[in-house]
C-alpha cells in the first residue's frame, strides 16, 4: 500500500515540475512576444504555457486509503488492501477480510500464467494458448497430471467394491469417473429384478448376497 501511495507523489510531483517548466518558459516567451507586437509568435507560445498551467494545477487521481470504505467484521488487512488496489480490484463499503480474500484469489487467477507453469506445460508437452488466465493453465496442468497419475490402490479397491469391472487399466482421472458412476448407478437385482443400488452388498427386497455381482465399466 505505501510503494503504491509513493509512486503517486512521484508521478505527482514529476507532472507538476514539468508543468511549471513548461507554463514559466512558454509563458516568459508569449509574454516577450507579446510586448514586441509579434501577435502570431505570442499565439504559439502562449498554447503550450495554457497547456503547462494545467498540467500543474490538475488533480491527478484520488489515491484510494484504506480507512476511506467502512469495512465489515472482520475487516481486511491494510496489506490485502494493498494488494488489492494494486490489481487494479473494485472495493466497497461492507466488504469482509473473507470477501476480499476471495477477490484477490480470483483475480489472481486471471493474471498472466508464471514462468514455473509455462516450464511445466512445456514439460508435460501441453500446448498453451494464447492469453491464457494463470487460472486456466493450473486447470489444465491438473488434468495432465491426473491424466498421466495411474489410479492408486484405494480407487481400485472402491471400484471392486461397488462391483465394477474394468476393460483395461484406467489413470487417476478416469477411476474418480468410474467411482462417481458406480455411486449414482442403479440396475435390476439379477435374482428378483427389483431395482438395486451398485453399492449394496445385498438385496433390499429377497435379501439376496450380491458380493458376486459384476458391473462392466465401458471407457472411451
Amino acid at each position: 500500500m505505501w510503494g503504491h501511495t509513493m509512486l503517486s507523489r512521484i508521478l505527482t510531483m514529476i507532472r507538476r515540475v514539468i508543468g511549471w517548466s513548461i507554463a514559466l518558459v512558454c509563458g516568459g516567451l508569449a509574454t516577450f512576444f507579446l510586448v514586441s507586437n509579434e501577435r502570431l509568435l505570442t499565439i504559439v507560445f502562449a498554447v503550450p504555457a495554457v497547456f503547462g498551467l494545467y498540467l500543474t494545477l490538475r488533480r491527478g487521481p484520488r489515491s484510494r486509503k484504506y480507512e476511506d470504505y467502512r469495512w465489515g467484521k472482520p475487516a481486511p488487512t491494510a496489506r490485502q488492501f494493498g494488494y488489492a488496489c494494486s490489481l487494479g480490484i473494485p472495493l466497497r463499503n461492507g466488504l469482509t477480510k473473507g470477501d476480499l480474500s476471495r477477490l484477490l484469489s480470483e483475480a489472481e487467477q486471471k493474471q498472466p500464467p508464471t514462468e514455473e507453469q509455462l516450464e511445466d506445460a512445456k514439460e508435460l508437452g501441453l500446448k498453451v494458448p494464447r492469453g491464457i488466465s494463470k487460472g486456466a493453465l493450473d486447470d489444465l496442468l491438473e488434468k495432465a497430471d491426473e491424466d498421466q497419475e495411474p489410479a492408486d490402490r484405494d480407487q481400485l479397491a472402491i471400484i471392486r467394491e461397488y462391483h465394477g469391472v474394468l476393460p483395461r487399466k484406467i489413470n487417476y482421472r478416469e477411476a474418480e469417473e468410474v467411482i462417481e458412476f458406480l455411486e449414482t448407478h442403479h440396475l435390476p437385482c439379477p435374482f428378483c429384478r427389483f431395482e438395486i443400488c451398485a453399492m449394496d452388498d445385498r438385496c433390499c427386497a429377497c435379501e439376496k448376497s450380491l458380493k458376486k455381482l459384476k458391473i462392466p465399466i465401458k471407457l472411451e
